[in-house]
């Protein structure tokens, strides 16, 4: 049986609706913040994502959070963005 982890499903969602609009849309946004909010337990002190982000500086954010995520699994991570492009 394969599992996903609550994390991945929303970085899954926040990448695919930044790569379909073109650019971070607001639900993409909090989808991302609903991750650092947990991993900083509201200390602040990663960046935030933004609706002003470009689409490749959102999409980098995404798979930065995704490997650490992941235990730092970068092949994970670099494979799986392949199958969602």
């Amino acid at each position: 049986m394969k599992l996903l982890r609550f994390a991945d499903i929303l970085l899954i969602y926040a990448e695919v609706a930044n790569m379909q609009a073109g650019a971070p849309t607001q639900p993409a946004v909090d989808r991302l913040k609903m991750i650092n909010d947990r991993a900083n337990a509201g200390t602040g002190k990663e960046a935030k994502a933004t609706l002003s982000m470009t689409k490749s500086v959102f999409d980098q954010k995404v798979i930065d959070k995704r490997s650490f995520e992941t235990g730092g699994q970068k092949k994970y991570s670099e494979k799986f963005r392949v199958v969602l492009e």
